[in-house]
């Protein structure tokens, strides 16, 4: 069984619009390399036993 509640109504809410601002971006833009790997040793399983 379903009930329609009429009690529900819309409602213009009356928000002021948000103003953004543009920015100017550089032509390029550096991006530095990616770290190097660190050396560490290597674990059978992923674990150590001991």
């Amino acid at each position: 069984m379903s009930a329609f509640r009429s009690d529900m109504t819309a409602t213009d809410d009356e928000r002021t619009p948000e103003v953004s601002e543009a920015i100017n971006l550089p032509d390029e833009i550096e991006i530095p390399p990616p770290p190097e790997q660190i050396a560490r040793p290597t674990t059978p399983g992923g674990r150590d036993k001991g």
